[in-house]
């Protein structure tokens, strides 16, 4: 029993069958209670949303005024691109008379192909601002944009980064004559005319059904008397306000998928790991490294888009996958999957089984006729799927939601394999690597891109169908796996325990201080509008030289989270060494602490490591770990020194001097980083000495001159 004074967390993941919400004691992340509806595609997710909500206040008997958090994912932008539900965008293009031709080229899309083969509607008219803005022609290219068909407009402009303040105007008369209206600018700040007139199209495109979709959810909450502001789960793990999300629909894209990876970096504490969220019909993989998802531009039918997402790979496999049979042998699992078929599992049918008969069929329309079912002559029909594979190989553990002890799975796999004239466990593990081979592919190129620490990779599994797959990846791989805790409402928990987040990048060439500050203020800004707790925000700033970018990415816990203490519960000390020591290839009696705070610790090596058990190596390895035992950082060459926030400034910058070095393209600064009592700052990605102090002083102006600081000084090698 919870006291009556617990605040909650409530979580909301909209999935593509069910629509699950969780309940989350406010301050220790406990799960109090959980509940599911089907999802209501037909008629709109927003009313799934609110049956669900409706049904866990009932069955956790929770008062309106005791929810001080409350936050939804949502499919339904992903969904509206696979399906073409997508309004027809005018496209409202400017340019001075000399860029006009060039202008118009890049902007008109005609038909923009989708990822699936279906197409976004687009119509384009053309503004000359040789002389400015004349509010007459807007209203008059508007009018056309409308009569085309237009139900949304995107506004761009050639060098609009550089002017942004025209398509703001123009905006404005937009928005005042009722067009539902975005800019290219408002998306993103990054040069590239097409790519950003693209990520405006398909923003517009996505208003009118996001916007009605989140007007009816805010009203539902209202309605239920909650307070709380509702956030929804952005495409990079975060989540924004509904404001937010009504300028930038584009930034849920991915929503869906990336709560489940905001549960792994926060409620399973993963350093460096492979996510593997097995649903019914597909799998999502993505990689957690240094405690971060990993993220990048999505792309829509080939198109880049100015906007990031976690790099999630969704492959067609997943606990309900059913085999494909050819020439009496088993080729293929899925993509098609049980419940999509009208199939019951055979692990879960508890009916009569003695008038079944074996048959190959056509799911859907214009799928392959090479799915096995079993069928009888009520029309029943029952698939063997993974998961049925798994519970046949005792792979799946008790008490999971996809264990079945049930004997008629084995009067299945039985009847196939007289069919297939080979012994019924030699199927089950048949179904099991074929369905394996291009996941394995997927997580093996994960590996490599991002050069993960095999010492310390652990596959973590979550969603419904994870204790069917991922035991069995981890096997073939040879990693460990982690069966995540309430694996099958892990989204909606990712959803509840979700940082605030907001994210900023502008096309600058070598930035000036006093740039870098404005924009990295706007983020800190936006954050505690959010409601972002200050303490807890963390604002990393990296200068892109090569491609001369400037990215800015902010994120914090809200105010309703529990200040300095583990709201979660994180690694006994013995179980931290051994990550620690398998991090840096070692034993855990050769770990020293090189220093400490309330939220950190920094560890190295007693002894250097020998090579060849000649030479010892000259690097001194540095590994940050905080209190929940997720490791924030680690070097391979550095140095750590304690002092306080008076005397860091100072400090810093004879370091910097003291360990630059000088290359071709001029001076080297080492990286920095500071760990406050409560946070990390990572100023290792600026280029030059004045960046990093003007940015630190920003940071040291907050804190008390007499607290501890510890300074990192990532070494150049």
């Amino acid at each position: 029993m919870t006291d009556i004074q617990t605040k909650y967390r409530i979580g909301i993941d909209v999935g593509g069958t069910f629509t699950h919400a969780v309940a989350l004691d406010g301050l220790s992340y406990e799960l109090l209670a959980k509940a599911k509806v089907l999802t209501t595609h037909e008629v709109g997710v927003a009313i799934g949303i609110i049956e669900v909500l409706d049904k866990l206040l009932k069955i956790a008997n929770i008062k309106p005024d005791d929810v001080n958090f409350i936050a939804y994912s949502t499919t339904q932008a992903t969904n509206a691109l696979l399906e073409g539900d997508l309004a027809k965008v005018g496209i409202l293009a400017m340019a001075t008379s000399d860029l006009k031709f060039i202008t118009n080229a890049i902007t008109k899309f005609g038909k923009i192909q989708l990822d699936n083969h279906k197409h976004l509607e687009t119509c384009h008219e053309f503004i000359n601002i040789d002389n400015g803005i004349d509010e007459n022609i807007v209203l008059s290219k508007l009018e056309s944009l409308s009569n085309q068909g237009a139900q949304a407009i995107a506004i761009t402009s050639a060098y609009g980064t550089d002017f942004s303040e025209l398509e703001k105007s123009v905006l404005d008369i937009a928005v005042k004559n009722n067009y539902l209206s975005t800019t290219g600018t408002q998306v993103s700040q990054l040069y590239g005319l097409k790519a950003r007139t693209m990520t405006a199209v398909i923003n517009a495109a996505m208003l009118p059904k996001m916007l009605e979709s989140a007007n009816l959810t805010q009203a539902s909450i209202k309605k239920a008397n909650i307070k709380a502001p509702i956030m929804i789960m952005r495409s990079d793990g975060g989540v924004m306000d509904l404001e937010a999300m009504r300028q930038k629909p584009i930034l849920t894209v991915l929503s869906g998928p990336a709560s489940g990876v905001a549960a792994a970096t926060i409620y399973l504490n993963i350093s460096d790991g492979v996510f593997v969220e097995v649903g019914g019909t597909s799998s999502d993989i993505s990689v957690i490294k240094n405690g971060q998802a990993q993220l990048r531009y999505a792309q829509i039918g080939g198109n880049k888009l100015y906007t990031k997402t976690i790099d999630i790979r969704t492959i067609g496999i997943g606990g309900g996958s059913m085999p494909r049979i050819s020439n009496k042998k088993i080729t293929h699992i899925g993509p098609r999957s049980a419940h999509i078929a009208g199939c019951h599992y055979a692990s879960f049918y508890n009916g009569k089984v003695d008038n079944f008969k074996l048959e190959l069929i056509s799911p859907k329309a214009n799928d392959p006729s090479d799915y096995l079912v079993f069928s009888n002559s009520e029309n029943t029909k029952v698939a063997l799927t993974t998961t049925c594979a798994a519970n046949i190989l005792g792979i799946v553990p008790v008490g999971d939601n996809a264990y079945s002890d049930s004997i008629t799975i084995k009067t299945f796999i039985e009847m196939l394999s007289d069919y297939l004239k080979t012994d019924y466990l030699n199927i089950a593990k048949s179904i099991l690597d074929i369905a394996s081979i291009e996941c394995l592919k997927i997580i093996n190129s994960l590996i490599k891109l991002y050069s993960l620490d095999k010492n310390t990779l652990i596959i973590y599994g979550g969603g419904g169908g994870a204790s069917a797959l991922v035991s069995y990846l981890a096997k073939k791989l040879n990693y460990n796996y982690q069966l995540a805790q309430n694996n099958d409402v892990i989204s909606a928990i990712g959803v509840a325990i979700a940082l605030l987040r907001d994210s900023f990048e502008k096309s600058a060439i070598n930035p000036s201080n006093q740039e870098i500050i404005e924009y990295r203020q706007k983020i800190e800004k936006s954050l505690l509008d959010m409601g972002a707790d200050p303490d807890t925000i963390e604002i990393s700033v990296e200068i892109d030289s090569r491609n001369n970018i400037l990215k800015i990415d902010g994120c914090g816990a809200n105010l309703s989270s529990l200040k300095n203490k583990q709201s979660l519960i994180g690694l006994t000390e013995s179980d931290k060494l051994n990550l620690i020591a398998n991090a840096l290839d070692t034993k855990n009696d050769n770990l020293k602490v090189l220093t400490s705070n309330e939220m950190f610790q920094v560890y190295s090596l007693k002894e250097v490591k020998k090579i060849f058990n000649i030479f010892k190596s000259l690097y001194t390895p540095l590994i940050i770990i905080n209190q929940k035992g997720i490791i924030r950082y680690k070097c391979r060459h550095g140095i750590s020194l304690k002092c306080h926030v008076s005397e860091t400034y100072d400090k810093v910058a004879k370091l910097i001097e003291d360990y630059s070095n000088w290359g071709d393209s001029g001076k080297v600064i080492p990286g920095v980083i500071i760990l406050t009592k409560t946070k990390l700052i990572d100023l290792s990605m600026l280029i030059n000495i004045e960046q990093v102090l003007g940015l630190l002083s920003l940071e040291l102006s907050k804190l008390n001159p007499q607290d501890d600081i510890i300074i990192i000084i990532k070494l150049v090698s």
